[in-house]
């Protein structure tokens, strides 16, 4: 293969990623807000109907940005694999836990206290984790795309 022919490739193969990755990240933040949007008020909607809708539309977004990294996780590192994991868990076991206990009124008596507990564990990772591992996936996404990346120290 010629000198032309391998920089040719390259660059288009660098072209490809840097797409697959701005792709993702609007994806990441579209789920982010998704999710978001549903932990704070789509699980509290009193139409069962409209909560239902809700949900479904919350786990297609899931769904969709899931598949689209699957599909594509080829031009990812096995750390910017292992952040996607992480953020993926972060922001689905909320609306997991929103949709489980919103869904129930009555329960053991624990079942308040517990229900208390997932609530307000789901409201932290909005507040805390989440943007971490997005600021953490927004950095390694900008190295891989060669933009300088400032210390957050």
């Amino acid at each position: 293969m010629s000198a032309l022919e391998h920089q040719v490739r390259f660059s288009n193969l660098y072209e490809r990623r840097a797409e697959v990755i701005a792709r993702l990240y609007a994806l990441l933040v579209n789920l982010q807000n998704a999710c978001q949007k549903f932990v704070f008020v789509g699980a509290y909607e009193t139409d069962m109907t409209k909560r239902q809708e809700e949900f479904r539309k919350t786990r297609e977004i899931l769904n969709e940005v899931g598949l689209f990294f699957e599909g594509h996780q080829i031009f990812l590192s096995d750390n910017v694999s292992a952040l996607l994991v992480e953020f993926f868990e972060a922001v689905g076991k909320p609306v997991a836990s929103v949709w489980v206990y919103e869904g129930y009124t009555n329960g053991p008596p624990n079942f308040r206290a517990e229900k208390v507990e997932a609530l307000s564990k789901s409201a932290e990772a909005f507040k805390l984790q989440i943007p971490t591992i997005r600021a953490a996936l927004r950095d390694e996404f900008r190295k891989i795309l060669g933009v300088e990346v400032k210390n957050r120290d």
